[in-house]
């Protein structure tokens, strides 16, 4: 998770300096390594929602929000966590 938020950090920080290409190298960097972190730990809900907020910083939010609803099929996260999860990336601004 650690490395996770580092590479968050260099991403913002070379948003800040609009290097788009960096800043989405960073952010994939961020995301792999909560993948493998969410591999290890299949349930960790708080993991599952630094992902999705990770991936809204530079995907398409349709697109990220179709993502977790088909999550729901999966069976593994409650609904109603699903459901707040997907409220708080309607609710997201970046």
């Amino acid at each position: 998770m650690k490395s996770m938020y580092l590479n968050r950090f260099k991403g913002l920080e070379s948003e800040c300096k609009l290097d788009t290409i960096k800043r989405n190298k960073f952010y994939n960097k961020g995301l792999s390594a909560i993948h493998l972190y969410m591999k290890e730990h299949p349930t960790d809900k708080e993991s599952l929602f630094d992902y999705y907020i990770l991936k809204m910083l530079f995907n398409d939010h349709a697109e990220v929000i179709k993502e977790v609803e088909s999550l729901k099929s999966l069976k593994i996260y409650e609904n109603d966590f699903l459901d707040t999860l997907i409220e708080a990336l309607n609710n997201f601004n970046e």
